[in-house]
């Protein structure tokens, strides 16, 4: 689990810009977590994942430039319990 009331993480929330927090969030969770995977379309640009392939290589999903098929990635990941 993971603590947003943290200082350090209520800071980050202040000072970052989303997409920057957005990536810097997803590495923790998904390093709390396994099962949690960044499923993206070919935004991983955008949303700043760079330093979430590079922490978390086996839970990262980039489906190409082709959102209806990441949906149904999404939509299987989960039923398997992702």
């Amino acid at each position: 689990m993971i603590d947003v009331n943290r200082a350090e993480i209520r800071e980050a929330i202040q000072t970052m810009r989303p997409r920057p927090f957005f990536g810097r969030i997803m590495i923790e969770f998904a390093k709390a977590d396994k099962d949690v995977l960044l499923v993206v379309a070919d935004s991983g640009q955008a949303c700043r994942c760079k330093d979430y392939i590079k922490e978390c290589p086996d839970q990262f999903v980039e489906c190409g430039i082709c959102e209806q098929n990441m949906i149904s990635v999404a939509a299987g990941l989960a039923q398997a319990g992702k």
